[in-house]
């Protein structure tokens, strides 16, 4: 998904590779009069059948095994090596048209907040690792970026020194996203990490962590346990997973329970009495206890009513509250639309207080917390926040619907209490972090400085490096200009494509498609806040297979600008069109058998030559595309696998091109040096994770590839890679790469941390292409 972009010839390359989340027909220029209520579980089905297909888990044994062990090595190669260094261009966060919610981030997925210390906050995030703040959220800083995953499922702190945090990897409720690496622990509040997974038959063996307890048991013993999710399978599902023990602060695990894994909660009035949120196969889903220290767990499904309901899939489990009640809830999103439970008797019976409290999508965002000094009052979230003060019953929802006057942003996924500051809670959404000092009356955004925006896709504009667009997940479309604090520029929900024509007052973004066909819209403006209208789709053939993010490339010629859009079919349009009457042409044949991935242009004597590229390899290619040229059946890429992205080297007029693949299986990379003739397995030196973006610099003809760890380089035309990351976060996922010759940038729109830019003209300054550098505060992260 590359967007080269050469001044001289400036034939950009817009791909959009990524698939995302669909919704709604989107009829004016913000969504704010959209019913989302409802939620959006087909496109979030979509979205994590698109992780599956795009990185070949339907066919790969222990994929996550093969990320970690790729991680390890890319640390070690990059290991005290430094050289030209990224630059963070946010967004840190974005704006929100001014909406009551404030500024928005990314995904959240994790709170840990310190016993004592309202002020100290680690918070996880869905690809973007761990940020620390100590102002209480007036700053934040990133303190993972050298682990190898940025990819965050569980944060705790330590009860006996709360300089000490674990922080189990890997976002459980992605499904077969991008992988964890198990539970690492600092011991200097973040400043270093060590993995804590132990080894052979003791080894953790989760992909994906949710839950970390750690308790002192009868015996005077320091107890931890560890639950989630197992591996991806190759049928589309996950291993097992299950609960893990360690006695030794993580050298050796026994696992006490096989099956999903969701919350685990000490009991309160008897000190060996544990909780367990889990799904049993055969059995259900609901709540286990465990009165031996969690050896043995017993699922709590007799009785009536029961906190258990076979054949399910979720739940979700709160602490015991401390005001003497010993109150306990557990939340069934799944059941009845969202059934409440509660206890006062360490689990010996439940009431049901109330039924239905789903608001959608319950197996995406749904989680629970109790007020700890107040056992009547505990806030639910799903879509919105809701809270009882009643024992579970009658939960009111917190804020408004979605639109303009919504205090927080959508999706929840983590609810946390403060220990020590009555009615303070926090909530972690896919907009990112808020605050509540007055139970939920109110709220404070505290995204500040977060920079963990999940980027599909950017643009970066043709004369200046400092102006970037980009499409993100849940978050819209934004434009950065001269500051980290990005623009929002359309509430569309999630922003896929962005364009910026060779006229840059006129520029593009797309969203969710609705009625078989995109939606794109076009600013005359800039792509300045309010100044997008949603474009006519003239001439687009219903019933095409357009994928969930539609491709768009665009391009010039002798001043005009142009801009490809693609289904099975390769379409055409000038920009220069009013959105109200805008009309495609489509000009190839069908290309692929499912659709395209990929569109490529390279501008050359006075033709445009265009390449499409298919999902299962498929490519053909026209050396005319402007004046009717037919379009020629070259060779397909000889893979299996799925077919990514492609890129021409704008210095040969596109003789030279690049397919990536996205698998974690060799080869990933393929060129042609004959026009997409007889392509050829290249890429030594890329690591065993998907490659989903390619492009190739117009100046010196070297090639940048991003993959799921990050960004590699080749001097010698793709034949072998070297690590690219000093200053990105490693294992973030690297998701479009855009390059420019004057001046001579390559940006990169990652899938977690926004996005970065670096100069390539600062490369000649180091002689040997790296200078030394200093690692001694995170290389204890390698096993």
């Amino acid at each position: 998904m590359s967007f080269m972009e050469s001044k001289s010839s400036r034939s950009a390359l817009f791909v959009c590779l990524l698939a995302a989340l669909a919704a709604a027909p989107l009829t004016a220029q913000t969504d704010e009069g959209i019913d989302r209520e409802d939620g959006e579980e087909d496109q979030v089905e979509e979205r994590e059948k698109w992780f599956r297909e795009r990185r070949q888990l339907d066919v790969t044994e222990r994929a996550d095994r093969l990320r970690a062990a790729a991680a390890v090595s890319t640390l070690r190669q990059q290991a005290g090596r430094g050289g030209a260094v990224w630059e963070s261009l946010g967004p840190s966060p974005m704006t929100m048209l001014g909406w009551t919610m404030g500024n928005v981030s990314g995904r959240i997925t994790a709170i840990a907040v310190h016993p004592t210390d309202d002020l100290i906050l680690y918070i996880g995030s869905a690809a973007g690792g761990v940020w620390k703040t100590i102002d209480g959220g007036a700053s934040w800083t990133p303190v993972f970026d050298h682990v190898g995953t940025q990819s965050i499922g569980s944060i705790r702190f330590d009860p006996a020194d709360p300089e000490t945090i674990w922080v189990g990897t890997g976002e459980l409720h992605a499904g077969c996203g991008y992988f964890g690496m198990g539970v690492f622990r600092s011991t200097d509040g973040g400043l270093s990490w060590e993995a804590r997974n132990g080894s052979d038959a003791q080894t953790l063996d989760l992909s994906f962590v949710s839950a970390i307890t750690i308790f002192t048991d009868a015996l005077k013993r320091k107890v931890m346990l560890v639950g989630g999710k197992g591996d991806c399978l190759p049928s589309g599902g996950q291993s097992a997973g299950g609960l893990f023990r360690s006695y030794d602060d993580g050298a050796t695990w026994a696992k006490v329970f096989t099956g999903t894994v969701w919350d685990v909660v000490v009991g309160r009035s008897l000190p060996q009495s544990l909780f367990m949120t889990g799904f049993l196969s055969g059995t259900g889903a609901g709540v286990f206890k465990s009165i031996d220290g969690g050896g043995v767990w017993s699922p709590l499904n007799s009785g009536s009513p029961t906190p258990f309901e076979p054949g399910g899939a979720r739940a979700h489990l709160t602490k015991v509250a401390s005001d003497g009640t010993n109150a306990m809830y557990a939340f069934l999103p799944q059941r009845v639309a969202g059934s409440l439970y509660r206890t006062t008797d360490d689990g010996l019976t439940w009431s049901l207080p109330a039924t239905g409290t789903c608001e959608g999508q319950c197996s995406y965002n749904a989680t629970i917390a109790l007020r700890p000094d107040l056992g009547s009052t505990v806030v639910i979230g799903t879509i919105r926040i809701a809270r009882s003060t009643t024992s579970g019953s009658a939960p009111a929802p917190l804020t408004a619907t979605w639109g303009a006057s919504q205090q927080v942003h959508q999706d929840t996924h983590v609810l946390t209490y403060s220990e020590s500051t009555p009615g303070r809670f926090w909530v972690g959404t896919d907009g990112g972090i808020w605050r509540t000092d007055n139970d939920g009356t109110s709220f404070v955004n505290v995204n500040a400085n977060l920079g963990i925006t999940q980027f599909y896709d950017i643009a970066v504009h043709p004369d200046n490096p400092d102006i970037v667009f980009g499409g993100a997940q849940d978050n819209s479309s934004s434009r950065r200009t001269t500051s980290n604090l990005w623009q929002v520029s359309l509430a569309s929900g999630d922003g896929f494509v962005n364009v910026v024509d060779v006229n840059p007052t006129i520029t593009f973004q797309s969203s969710y498609p609705s009625g078989g066909l995109p939606n794109m819209a076009r600013s005359a403006n800039s792509g300045n806040p309010n100044s997008y209208a949603w474009m006519a789709k003239n001439g687009l053939v219903q019933g095409e297979p357009y994928p969930w993010v539609t491709p768009m490339a665009g391009s010039h010629q002798d001043g005009a600008g142009y801009i490809f859009l693609g289904s099975h079919s390769v379409y055409r349009a000038t920009t220069s069109q009013n959105a109200g009457s805008f009309t495609w042409t489509k000009i190839s044949p069908r290309i692929s058998s499912g659709s395209l991935e990929s569109i490529a242009a390279a501008s050359c004597a006075g033709k445009m030559r265009v390449f499409g590229l298919g999902s299962q390899g498929e490519v053909q290619r026209t050396d005319d595309a402007l004046g009717g040229g037919a379009w020629i059946l070259v060779d397909e890429v000889p893979t299996s696998n799925f077919t990514t992205d492609i890129a021409a080297d704008q210095k040969g007029c596109g003789q030279v091109v690049y397919a990536t693949v996205g698998t974690f299986l060799n080869p990933r990379l393929y060129r042609s040096l004959s026009g997409g003739d007889d392509w050829q397995a290249v890429g030594d030196g890329l690591p065993t994770v998907p490659a989903n973006t390619v492009a190739v610099d117009p100046l010196s003809g070297d090639v940048y590839v991003g993959t799921d760890l990050g960004v590699y380089r080749s001097t010698d035309q793709g034949a072998t890679f070297s690590p690219f990351w000093t200053g990105l976060p490693l294992g973030v996922p690297v998701t479009d790469l855009e390059v420019d010759d004057s001046p001579n940038y390559l940006h990169a729109g990652t899938y977690g941390r926004g996005a970065f830019r670096l100069d390539l003209g600062s490369l000649g300054l180091f002689a040997d292409g790296f200078e030394s550098g200093d690692t001694t505060a995170w290389t204890t992260a390698l096993p």
